[in-house]
């Protein structure tokens, strides 16, 4: 596109932006005018060239050469109108056809049927003078709202710039909020917490709740009124007290560590002495203090003055001056005054009680292990028409009576038939009263022996408490009746 259409296409644009009333009428004409009259002088200028053409050829035709006329390069547009000079670059080109730094400077190529420049006419500018004129007129007639168009993709780039920093802020707001709402949640349950502490009501304060919450060191201790709010602790200094034990050094059963560590406990200055029931002293003891069974334990007259005394009083029983540690607290396990009877075991049950049938099932493989050299008698002490009925079959089938016991203990099937007994029998037995008569017998020997339920009288002397397994029998029984079948292992843990 030459000069000219550009010129005419300004004149376009200037007449649409008269129409879209971005210029008012008078702007119009004047850039208007301006615009012809470039027109004008671009048509004078290119009479002016065909002349010089012409003045050339006909001087070439004279000297016998061949007129060579180069076409004038048509002028390049550029943004906002500017048109490029013959043999003047733009800025750009110059820029970046300029050698860089370090880089040796390249040698211009030599003019090649450059033309003789002709004198301008008198009166008249270079062409070069009147080209920049006329872009400088074309960039002053172009309407503002050309020049100042900007590119899309800057457009875009603002306007992305602009959501971004908008989402940004919009975030930090919404955090602020957050953390705001959060820091108050947490404040007001923090307060809220304090105040229901505030109002709860206060615990009370306990000050002991056993002897240990008062030891101090060098001191007896006592606590009163325990694990109330009223306790409170008492001390005072340690009281010194002897303690004798008498105990049987042939009796396995009969060990006193736990009575002693109990006492110790209690009784902060006691004082321990051991003797042997079978020594002269032993005996003497025994006799003055009324000891029935062993180990015994014997505490000076100073047991009174001891702060604990006041709290297990019930465990002693007086005797002359001094005090007795009562059987049942003691642990006493050998009756003195009762012959030893060896391979003998009597066993006292209530067999309508659990811990009765549990018994009964856990003795069951000792009593099958040693069932050909040890003598079992079962004793029922109490019971109702049930337990009647099992007396009377001790009575009249003692060999049947623990299998007959165990399987009343389990499944409830017709153990008469399943044990060989006859019914009639038994019935007969019950109409004779004798099933009441055995049980009172029973529970009389019970009562003098003060034996819990269940209990074991191993050799008519020594008591066994409580529901034994099989291989804890085994062992008490093995170590007061030597056997061969000591050797076998029966269950450990109870049924």
């Amino acid at each position: 596109m030459d000069n000219g259409h550009s010129i005419e296409r300004k004149l376009s644009l200037l007449k649409e932006s008269l129409d879209a009333g971005i210029i008012d009428r008078e702007e119009y004409e004047s850039n208007k005018s301006r615009l012809e009259q470039q027109l004008k002088r671009q048509a004078e200028q290119k009479k002016e060239g065909s002349k010089r053409e012409s003045k050339q050829e006909s001087k070439g035709e004279a000297k016998g050469e061949e007129p060579t006329t180069q076409p004038e390069p048509a002028p390049k547009h550029h943004a906002l109108g500017q048109e490029e000079v013959p043999g003047k670059k733009p800025k750009e080109k110059e820029r970046k056809e300029r050698p860089q730094q370090g880089e040796p400077a390249q040698e211009p190529e030599p003019a090649q049927d450059k033309k003789e420049e002709q004198p301008s006419p008198a009166g008249k500018q270079p062409p070069e003078k009147e080209k920049q004129e006329e872009r400088e007129e074309e960039k002053s007639s172009t309407p503002p709202h050309i020049l100042k168009e900007e590119h899309p993709l800057r457009k875009n780039k603002r306007l992305i710039a602009i959501i971004l920093w908008v989402v940004g802020a919009l975030l930090l707001l919404g955090m602020l909020v957050f953390f705001s709402i959060t820091l108050e949640k947490a404040t007001n349950e923090t307060l809220d917490a304090q105040k229901q502490e505030a109002q709860a009501p206060q615990m009370p304060q306990i000050a002991c709740s056993t002897v240990a919450d008062c030891a101090v060191p060098g001191n007896e201790s006592r606590c009163l009124n325990p694990g109330t709010p009223e306790s409170s602790c008492e001390r005072q200094g340690i009281v010194p007290i002897n303690v004798t034990v008498i105990n049987d050094k042939g009796c396995t059963a009969c060990g006193t560590s736990r009575v002693i560590a109990l006492l110790g406990e209690w009784f902060p200055g006691i004082l321990i002495t051991s003797v042997d029931a079978s020594s002269p002293e032993g005996k003497a003891l025994i006799a003055a203090r009324n000891v029935t069974m062993l180990p015994a334990y014997v505490l000076g007259p100073s047991l009174r003055g001891s702060l604990m005394f006041q709290d297990v009083n019930a465990a002693f029983r007086p005797s002359g001056t001094s005090y007795v540690m009562k059987d049942s607290a003691s642990g006493a396990v050998l009756y003195l005054g009762r012959a030893e009877q060896l391979r003998k075991l009597d066993v006292f049950l209530a067999p309508e009680e659990e811990s009765s049938r549990k018994a009964l099932l856990n003795m069951e493989e000792f009593a099958s292990l040693f069932s050909d050299e040890l003598v079992i008698r079962v004793h029922i002490v109490r019971g109702t028409n049930a337990s009647e009925q099992a007396a009377c079959v001790l009575s009249s089938y003692p060999l049947k009576t623990i299998p007959y016991l165990s399987c009343t203990a389990t499944d409830g099937e017709d153990c008469f038939a399943s044990n060989g007994i006859s019914a009639g029998i038994i019935a007969s037995c019950l109409g004779r009263g004798e099933g009441q008569r055995i049980i009172g017998q029973d529970a009389s020997l019970w009562s003098s022996l003060a034996l819990p339920m269940p209990s074991f009288l191993l050799n008519n002397n020594v008591k066994i408490t409580g529901v034994q397994a099989a291989d804890s029998l085994k062992e008490q029984y093995c170590a007061r009746n030597p056997s061969a079948l000591c050797s076998r292992e029966l269950r450990k843990s109870l049924a």
